[in-house]
């Protein structure tokens, strides 16, 4: 299953999912119950990375908050949303970038970038690691699951390498 959003009422009577799909939220930020927004975090538009959403308290108008603020559907987004939940600040990075932080609107519009870190660079040329997204299939129930591969600079296919396996 997935892990999703749920309603109750006050005496813990279900009222049902409050979003719907094949992805899982990973975070509930806040729940602003004077706007009616609930805030959270969620693989639904790329499940190698995290982004930030807000659903009504009925499970309406559901959008994502961050896909304008960086490339579409790639990376991960960490957010930290005010106390009232009127701003949030976003920290995103991905495979190939260095992280970002920028302060939002509690709706995702942008108010300014606050840090962005500084990438060494050697001073001939940068060093790219090779490598990329994909899913493999477990043997047992054929689920899919996604994975990355990270190969060393000058990799040569010949050659036997050590493999570093990070399970979550």
């Amino acid at each position: 299953g997935f892990r999703k959003v749920y309603r109750y009422t006050a005496e813990g009577k279900a009222l049902g999912e409050m979003v719907r799909g094949d992805w899982d939220v990973q975070k509930i930020h806040s729940v602003d119950a004077k706007t009616g927004w609930v805030y959270f975090s969620a693989n639904k538009d790329n499940p190698f990375g995290s982004h930030t959403y807000r659903v009504k308290l009925d499970g309406s108008g559901m959008e994502p908050l961050d896909q304008a603020s960086v490339r579409p559907g790639a990376g991960w987004h960490e957010v930290r949303f005010s106390p009232t939940a009127k701003y949030y600040v976003d920290e995103w990075s991905d495979h190939a970038s260095a992280p970002r932080l920028t302060l939002h609107h509690a709706d995702g519009k942008r108010i300014r970038d606050i840090a962005t870190a500084q990438q060494e660079q050697e001073p001939k040329q940068k060093t790219e690691l090779k490598g990329g997204f994909f899913r493999i299939k477990t043997p047992d129930e054929g689920v899919t699951l996604p994975a990355t591969v990270q190969l060393p600079p000058n990799f040569d296919p010949a050659k036997k390498y050590p493999v570093w396996l990070q399970l979550y």
